[in-house]
């Protein structure tokens, strides 16, 4: 596409019992000084009173589409339905994006720039920061690391540095901020939304990459995402040991060998499974038999390929 022409963006937010941050992301994308974009916000199965909340505040907004869900169908199933309905439009570029984020003015500015001096690539990754402390990093790129069953996100937890100015090729784009170029969702399609929750952006990173395009760190956009950057352990509730437990396995195993499945299976038994049964028994936890009930299932429910959405973990989610 012509560098000069500015492209037409939907941005994708889903809403999900948390009406302020999302309205706070919506004004910031507002405020901003690229104008060639429209949102497509999934209100995805909200409290009544969240959705009601909602519904008023977003009539005084432009540029929003609302769709409503009857239910909580998950990170992919909500975006693949803005997805399925923008790609009716033929925009050039889909953003997908966290809706407990504030965007920089410049930032879809900055993005779709990156991308534009970049036609031979898949998807595209910005520079996030954690809210607070805002000049700390929470992913500047990030990578898939096959043989350990992981990805890393790189500069994470570190103040902002020139290491982490440089635009470069990775292989791995968070679902914070996942911006996608229309032929990318044409030939490699939508989510996986029988993920439900966790590593649906691993396993769209992969098979990105595996379709021959490449994927792109933009550091120049910039966006601040309210997760907590103080927190010195992370609470591992139910519902992710589950989702992460199970959907690792089917991320890192999915069109592998069966010989790549052997050695995952190893890994993922003794590092994953044993080392959070191990981590479990000795922490403090007041629940952990659920704890340990959600790796398990987790575990053999990846085996097995169980997917899709468990309600009985849902309210430990947060």
């Amino acid at each position: 596409m012509p560098i000069n022409r500015r492209p037409k963006t939907a941005v994708v937010l889903l809403n999900w019992n948390s009406t302020n941050d999302t309205l706070a992301c919506v004004d910031s994308l507002l405020k901003g000084t690229y104008g060639r974009f429209h949102i497509y916000l999934v209100e995805n199965g909200s409290r009544e009173d969240e959705k009601r909340k909602l519904i008023q505040e977003i009539q005084k907004r432009e540029k929003v589409t609302p769709i409503y869900l009857s239910e909580n169908s998950g990170f992919a199933a909500g975006n693949n339905v803005a997805l399925k309905l923008a790609i009716l439009e033929k925009y050039d570029f889909y953003l997908l994006l966290n809706n407990d984020t504030v965007a920089a003015e410049d930032f879809l500015e900055k993005f779709i720039a990156c991308a534009q001096n970049h036609p031979d690539g898949g998807a595209f990754g910005a520079k996030i920061f954690y809210y607070d402390p805002a000049d700390v990093l929470w992913y500047a790129g990030g990578d898939v690391r096959p043989l350990k069953a992981s990805v890393v996100q790189h500069g994470f937890r570190e103040k902002d540095s020139e290491k982490w100015s440089r635009e470069r090729e990775i292989s791995f784009v968070t679902g914070c901020a996942f911006l996608i170029p229309h032929k990318t969702l044409e030939k490699v399609g939508y989510l996986d939304d029988t993920f439900f929750s966790y590593f649906e952006d691993v396993e769209y990173s992969i098979r990105i990459k595996k379709m021959g395009y490449s994927l792109r760190y933009c550091p120049e956009a910039r966006v601040w995402h309210k997760v907590g950057a103080g927190a010195q352990s992370f609470t591992y509730t139910p519902y992710y040991l589950y989702y992460q437990t199970r959907n690792r396995w089917r991320a890192f195993a999915s069109q592998r060998s069966i010989f790549f499945k052997g050695y995952l299976f190893i890994l993922n038994f003794f590092l994953y499974f044993l080392g959070r049964i191990v981590y479990i028994l000795t922490s403090k936890s007041e629940n952990k038999r659920k704890q340990l009930k959600a790796v398990l299932l987790g575990y053999v429910h990846g085996l097995i390929g169980k997917k899709g959405r468990e309600r009985q973990w849902e309210k430990s989610e947060m």
